[in-house]
This record gives C-alpha cells, sequence and structure tokens, in this order.
C-alpha cells in the first residue's frame, strides 16, 4: 500500500497554476472519475427521450437520499460531529452519500476538514480563488493537488 503525504506540494501547486486544471498531467484515476462523470452527465441529457414517471421518482429519490447522505452523513455527522446516533444508522446514512459520487468519507472528511482550517488560503484544497467549477466540483478530478493540499496521510487505496 502507497502512502501520499505532503512531500514536493509546493512543485504540484506550482504545476498547477502554470498549467491550469485542464493542462496538468493526469493520471487513470483522473480519467476514470472524468469518464465517470461525463457518462453521467450524457446519461442524463437522454432522459427526456426516454422519460417516464416511474424513472423520474426512483432518479430523484435517489438524488435526495444521496444528497442527505453528503449533507447529513459526511459533513455534519463525519465531518463536524454535529450528533450522535447508533453505529447501525450511522454506516446507512454514511452509505446514503457514496451513492452521490463524491468519493469515499475519508477522502470527502480529510478534504473538508483541510477546506474548513484554511478557509480562503493557499492551504484551501477547494478555495473558490480557484474559480467557480473547481470549488464545487473540480476538486473532486484532482487528486494530486488535493494530496499536495491536505498535510495528512491518506492511504491511497482510499482515494482512488
Amino acid at each position: 500500500m502507497s502512502f501520499t503525504n505532503n512531500q514536493g506540494s509546493e512543485a504540484r501547486l506550482e504545476k498547477k497554476q502554470k498549467g491550469g486544471f485542464w493542462l496538468r498531467k493526469w493520471d487513470s484515476v483522473d480519467v476514470t472519475n472524468l469518464l465517470m462523470l461525463i457518462a453521467g452527465h450524457s446519461l442524463a441529457a437522454c432522459a427526456p427521450f426516454m422519460f417516464n414517471w416511474g424513472a423520474f421518482w426512483v432518479a430523484l429519490l435517489i438524488e435526495v437520499i444521496s444528497g442527505l447522505g453528503v449533507a447529513i452523513g459526511y459533513h455534519r455527522l463525519l465531518t463536524h460531529k454535529s450528533f450522535k446516533i447508533p453505529k447501525w444508522l450511522e454506516y446507512i446514512i454514511v452509505y446514503c452519500g457514496l451513492l452521490s459520487g463524491e468519493k469515499d468519507p475519508i477522502y470527502w472528511v480529510s478534504v473538508h476538514k483541510n477546506h474548513h482550517m484554511y478557509v480562503d488560503t493557499e492551504k484551501d484544497p477547494h478555495t473558490p480563488k480557484e474559480g467557480f467549477w473547481f470549488s464545487h466540483m473540480g476538486w473532486l478530478l484532482d487528486n494530486e493537488y488535493i494530496a499536495a493540499k491536505v498535510p495528512v496521510f491518506i492511504v491511497r487505496g482510499f482515494i482512488s
């Protein structure tokens, strides 16, 4: 198992600033994430031509469940520890967050804690200073950039 740490972070960040998000070196994880994002949006674009109410209600239900999984499970429960619930219910809520496609809980929480620690500074992993798209979605596609910004050891197998 390999570990990612903060070594070489200045060089990575400098490369990012020079080449921009789209011109950087892409690895297989980056390409897979981008293809999943494109595939999901392509299927959504086909939805009006294949519309039926049953599929609509299922999609809406999954959207609500996954959104609540991120907002309540990843954000409020795991990141901020705002409340306590039984372990079995915690697992269910956090699993619902996995349906959102925003990566696993360990990755999401570590990035978000660093975001709160370094809000709108150079160390903020998804600062709005990088642009609207990057601060909301792009950071999920850029593993190297996040590895340079997050100063804790993250097990590579969990963030892939």
